[in-house]
């Protein structure tokens, strides 16, 4: 039986076109990352996609690439929904602190809204935490 967290599907994509999308998409990241395997952009993009398309292992690789090549705040809260999506709550509370532990000026103006998810999922993964759904 499914947990009431994964029912809420919060991470996969499950429309058709979108999907669509994101699988011809994945194909050029995959050409830049050929092109460029050390730029940690791509990565990210890599495993967001990944995340979305529900293939969690490949955007753990990914983005733990993109974190070896570079630290930051974006990284570390894909990787924090990464964890998220596979129900592995304490992983994904360490990632989304050290997320906001690498925020920059920047990052509170451009991703104001991607910290505020953060926040918002640390509430969340408290409460799993503190009732054992792990």
């Amino acid at each position: 039986m499914k947990s009431r967290f994964k029912q809420l599907n919060l991470f996969k994509v499950t429309d058709t076109e979108e999907r669509k999308r994101l699988l011809e998409r994945r194909k050029e990241i995959e050409k830049m990352l050929l092109r460029e395997p050390d730029n940690p952009d791509y990565h990210i993009m890599y495993a967001a996609g990944m995340l979305l398309l529900g293939e969690y292992t490949k955007a753990e690789i990914a983005i733990t690439k993109a974190l070896l090549l570079c630290e930051s705040f974006l990284g570390y809260a894909i990787l924090g929904d990464v964890f998220m999506a596979q129900e592995k709550f304490q992983e994904a509370e360490i990632s989304y602190k050290k997320a906001l532990a690498v925020v920059t000026e920047e990052d509170k103006i451009t991703n104001a809204d991607f910290i505020y998810k953060i926040k918002h999922n640390l509430s969340i993964l408290r409460s799993l935490i503190t009732n054992g759904s792990e």
